[in-house]
């Protein structure tokens, strides 16, 4: 792995699996109280256990944020994974419309500290449209990466390049361009 220790970030050699996701490289159609959501589909996720409030993740900023992608069309959803927050709970929906949702799978919280990969390869369901929100916690809410398959990658869950992120309050006290972190 590559560490530039001016950044403080750190970067994992390797392929990833995300390729695969649905949501690869799309921005939401539709966001509420959400910093930065353009990092869910970026294809780098969070260390294990890092912190939550860095330039890696995206916040939400309470249990009524809300991210919507639009997947192009119908298709069946067999499994999801995330890395967030490990003490707070997250809920994805699904719709066929973009108005009517229903819940998908409820990721629960996560015993480890920092942020944590949640997945599940037993979903079956249909929809264009996917929500993220959270739904209980600490109030700091924070997801580094999502995906979401219609054929499970081998391995599940997936293999992800990870960054060690910088911390907010540095990124803002030293004017650095976030998107440059990297």
């Amino acid at each position: 792995w590559l560490c530039l220790s001016v950044l403080g970030s750190c970067q994992w050699g390797g392929s990833s699996d995300l390729e695969g996701s649905l949501l690869r490289g799309l921005a939401p159609v539709a966001s509420a109280g959400v910093s930065a959501p353009q990092r869910l589909t970026d294809g780098v996720s969070a260390v294990t256990g890092g912190d939550w409030d860095t330039d890696v993740n995206t916040l939400f900023d309470g249990e009524d944020a809300f991210v919507t992608f639009d997947l192009g069309k119908s298709v069946t959803l067999r499994g999801a994974w995330f890395t967030a927050d490990h003490n707070d709970q997250y809920r994805f929906l699904l719709s066929e419309d973009g108005e009517i949702f229903e819940p998908l799978w409820d990721a629960p919280t996560v015993r480890a500290m920092g942020m944590q990969d949640r997945a599940n390869n037993h979903l079956e369901a249909q929809g264009r449209y996917l929500r993220l929100e959270p739904v209980q916690g600490d109030g700091r809410y924070a997801v580094a990466e999502l995906a979401v398959f219609g054929v499970l990658p081998s391995p599940f869950p997936p293999e992800v390049s990870r960054r060690r992120g910088m911390a907010l309050q540095t990124v803002v006290s030293r004017n650095i361009d976030p998107t440059q972190t990297a």
